[in-house]
């Protein structure tokens, strides 16, 4: 991954073979911020997982960009507009 080093990552937890820990505990060695996009509660995650930004599902796609942009420039004002 040091030579395909992602700006950020979007991981749901649990995948039909198991967590994303592993993967996860790379991502921080990297300093590469994630997001958490999953249906498990946020306090029944592996402790691994707090370093993310948490976003239940199901999410408005709008949100999961909005917050993935916020961590890929996080000085950037979110330019996203939403009607409501």
């Amino acid at each position: 991954m040091d030579d395909n080093r992602p700006d950020v990552a979007v991981l749901d937890v649990r995948l039909k073979d198991g967590e994303c820990i592993p993967l996860v505990e790379i991502l921080i060695a990297l300093g590469v911020p994630f997001v958490v996009h999953t249906g498990s509660l946020e306090e029944d995650l592996d402790k691994a997982f707090e370093r993310g930004k948490f976003i239940s599902k199901p999410a408005d796609p709008e949100t999961i960009v909005d917050i993935v942009r916020s961590l890929i420039n996080p000085d950037a004002e979110s330019r996203s507009v939403r009607s409501g």
